[in-house]
């Protein structure tokens, strides 16, 4: 799998997905986690977790696919990999990811390990955030 478009620099793909411009192919999950990964480089956690919720929301609804967006789910991986970037340090987006491929082969799993309910299920979790209740972040 390709993990970093060669055609598109890590400043064009934020500017891109900003202005609603990014081609569709470009942000599949792989690109949420490489979104996230681009603005806990440059933000506190908390301001990176407000940004990439209204990235993606803004162009999920862009895509007339409002309900793709899972506001818990992206909240609780924001933390995970704002966890593991304090934790590695790499530079870069693609030896990040090449450390924590899990991020995207195991997703459901890690983030479902943090909730003692099942988040996926609970339609609330959609658009209202749920804490983590077996895991805190630091």
């Amino acid at each position: 799998m390709n993990i970093e478009p060669s055609d598109i620099s890590d400043t064009e793909f934020i500017r891109q997905l900003e202005q609603l411009q990014l081609a569709p192919k470009h942000f599949n999950h792989l690109g949420h986690l490489r979104l996230t990964w681009l603005y806990l480089q440059h933000f506190p956690a908390d301001i990176a977790s407000a940004k990439v919720c209204q990235t993606i929301s803004n162009y999920a609804r862009y895509l007339n696919a409002p309900q793709k967006f899972h506001l818990t789910v992206t909240c609780t991986l924001v933390q995970i990999i704002a966890q593991r970037m304090q934790r590695s340090h790499h530079d870069n987006w693609r030896a990040f990811y090449c450390d924590n491929k899990d991020l995207l082969e195991n997703t459901i799993e890690l983030v479902q390990q943090c909730f003692s309910i099942d988040i996926f299920e609970l339609e609330i979790a959609r658009t209202q955030l749920i804490e983590a209740d077996l895991y805190t972040f630091q």
